[in-house]
């Protein structure tokens, strides 16, 4: 069909995603060990385990939703624009549109302390995020050290999707047991 062929080849489609998991994961990993030692006052270590696949499962279906939305912009874009560079602008736009999200919830403290001025920054970061990508698609040592870093972060792909693919197990285990 033709629609695929407007679609980046598997070899420009894995470092991106390996951007995506490190990102989500390390976030993710950093937060949730954060809190363990609290944790370990009231709850047991399967609970714990059981937290975990949750947080695994919902950061592989999080990072997929992330990667499809890319592919979908891959999709509306002329191919020159995007599926030509995938790897630099799909790498270039989940590290930097995560990192706007990680500072959000960095500074997102309550439900009653929002941070406004935070969320006023999302035009300026758009802006940013475009400049950035015009300079490193015409400067090609930037181009080549995005693409470089994208593909040697791929070795996080062989602990990611084993990890994933068993607390997904769980999860479907443990909600089975609770359905039937």
């Amino acid at each position: 069909m033709a629609i695929f062929r407007k679609l980046p080849g598997w070899g420009q489609i894995i470092p991106v995603y390996a951007v995506i998991v490190t990102m989500v994961y390390g976030w993710t990993i950093i937060r949730f060990f954060w809190k363990v030692p609290s944790w370990l006052l009231f709850m047991s270590v399967g609970d714990l385990l059981s937290a975990l696949s949750f947080t695994l499962t919902a950061n592989l279906i999080e990072s997929l939703l992330i990667l499809v939305g890319l592919l979908f912009l891959c999709l509306l874009l002329p191919l020159k624009w995007f599926r030509d560079a995938f790897i630099v602008h799909g790498s270039l736009i989940s590290g930097l549109s995560l990192g706007y999200l990680m500072l959000i919830a960095d500074h997102y403290r309550s439900k009653t302390d929002v941070p406004t001025e935070v969320f006023a920054w999302a035009p300026l970061v758009v802006i940013v995020i475009a400049f950035v990508l015009i300079l490193f698609n015409r400067l090609s040592p930037l181009r080549k050290l995005v693409e470089d870093l994208a593909d040697r972060l791929t070795i996080f792909l062989y602990l990611s999707v084993p990890l994933s693919a068993a607390a997904l197990a769980g999860v479907l285990i443990e909600f089975s047991l609770r359905v039937f």
